[in-house]
């Protein structure tokens, strides 16, 4: 009898650990990516510099029934431009480029290059800086540049042009409308300008191949970003959305606009940057502490949340400087993204999809309020790091599925009645890491299925110290007491 009880307890304390740790994340955000018809998600959580959780959900391919793991790459969206802004930064370390440097005209950067003879640079353009472009406070605005009122780089107009045809397109139709600091208003545009600044102070000829053979490799041991393109690349997802949104915002734009909205990569290589510039100990940082204090600084532009990369710089309420959170948000067609820096609880994360949650701009709130949630509510994070596991891994390919490269970039399930996508992976940890950084899938065996989940380090060890106080309570305790 005394066995069996203390089996019994055993028991329900293991199911207690998996309810407190795996439950809140899997059943919330498979409950999320039905509610929202989402197809696939990434997630990837970092806590004092180590990777504590990776995992995935969902489909990377529906129509093949692929799921999604944890090396999947995803369109990154505008979140390229905080990998731009390291770039720039690191530039700036360097002492090959100031903030304060003014980018257009005779003494400017890029000189007279894309100077137009009939409509040359104002005096405002030819004191745009470099800071300028970096916090969207350039005097470029999308509405004023163009008839249309769209974004000038995704026009009909420049389909044709490279990234660098599309700047002198941009800079013949429309000029900057306010002088450079005083008005925020968000520039792709600049963006596009700063992956040429980028080329130009850097000495090479290609922006893309310059942050990933001296940027991104050798500094963040980020190997497997790349830019996008009209064919998808290998182990990238397939993403899905309304048909009526197909174009211009398709692969072959945003291999244009690389700097701006191009990059692919795993929320696992998105906080390889994010932890090496947060100064931390935990991993080296890129950054000395004068270029981390610069490109966390809030724009000084009247009612800018702006920060150089930097969708949002929240700041103490005390005027005393101190940043609490930057987060940089991502948007396309078949693309939400995240990317946040909790500089309160040291918590960082990433996480995208290969379908934009609906409505608009309230679709990425509502994405950032699951994940922020979720994070909010962990009062124990494990030990362990999954980055160790990852650079012992790293140079392995493994996946779940063929991916091909002449299959469109776009889907469309503007009518499916898919009742769920969610497929969660297992939650990567070392004990199920023999090979490669994936997790294992478990394959569903319906269309509604939903798999159990795998179990996270943290869930092993807090079902290890439960079982330990129960083998302590019932085999000394309890007979002491009543034996």
């Amino acid at each position: 009898m005394y066995l069996k009880s203390l089996l019994l307890l055993s028991h329900l304390s293991w199911l207690a650990a998996a309810q407190t740790i795996s439950d809140p994340f899997n059943t919330t955000i498979t409950t999320f990516l039905r509610t929202q018809n989402v197809t696939g998600l990434s997630l990837a959580i970092a806590k004092d510099d180590r990777l504590v959780y990776a995992s995935a959900y969902g489909f990377a391919d529906e129509a093949r029934r692929s799921p999604v793991n944890t090396t999947h790459r995803f369109r990154q969206a505008s979140i390229s431009k905080t990998i731009t802004a390291v770039g720039v930064m690191h530039l700036v370390q360097q002492g090959r480029l100031s903030l304060a440097d003014t980018v257009f005209g005779t003494n400017g950067i890029l000189g007279t290059m894309y100077e137009n003879k009939a409509s040359p640079f104002t005096a405002w353009e030819k004191k745009i800086t470099v800071r300028n472009l970096l916090e969207h406070t350039s005097g470029f605005v999308n509405s004023l540049m163009n008839s249309g009122g769209y974004d000038p780089i995704w026009t009909p107009a420049n389909d044709q042009l490279d990234q660098w045809g599309v700047i002198s397109d941009v800079l013949k139709r429309g000029h900057s409308s306010y002088a450079p600091g005083t008005v925020a208003s968000y520039s792709n545009f600049g963006y596009l300008l700063l992956g040429r600044v980028i080329e130009k102070a850097s000495g090479s000829s290609n922006y893309a191949d310059y942050m990933k053979l001296s940027v991104l490799a050798p500094l963040f041991s980020v190997k497997n970003m790349d830019i996008g393109g009209p064919e998808l690349k290998s182990n990238e997802v397939a993403y899905y959305g309304d048909v009526d949104f197909l174009s211009p915002e398709c692969g072959e734009f945003l291999a244009l606009r690389e700097a701006a909205a191009g990059w692919i990569a795993s929320p696992t290589d998105v906080l390889k940057v994010l932890t090496a510039i947060d100064g931390l100990s935990a991993r080296p940082d890129v950054f000395n502490a004068t270029t981390r204090s610069l490109m966390f600084q809030k724009s000084k532009a009247r009612y800018s949340t702006f920060g150089l990369g930097w969708d949002k710089i929240v700041v103490d309420g005390y005027s005393l400087g101190y940043v609490l959170e930057a987060s940089k948000n991502g948007l396309l067609v078949g693309t939400n993204s995240w990317a946040v820096m909790d500089f309160r609880t040291n918590v960082s994360y990433a996480v995208v999809t290969n379908k934009r949650i609906m409505p608009g701009w309230q679709g990425a709130i509502k994405l950032k309020e699951l994940i922020d949630s979720l994070v909010a509510n962990v009062s124990d994070w494990p030990k362990h790091d999954l980055f160790e596991q990852v650079a012992r891994t790293s140079g392995t390919t493994t996946t779940t599925s063929e991916t091909s490269t002449s299959r469109r970039q776009i889907s469309t399930n503007a009518t499916s009645t898919r009742t769920s996508s969610a497929t969660a992976t297992s939650i990567v940890m070392p004990e199920t890491l023999p090979t490669s950084t994936m997790a294992t899938v478990p394959a569903p065996s319906s269309t509604n299925a939903m798999p159990t989940p795998g179990l996270s380090a943290a869930l092993a060890n807090c079902m290890h110290r439960t079982f330990v106080v129960f083998c302590f309570l019932f085999c000394v305790a309890f007979p002491v007491l009543f034996f």
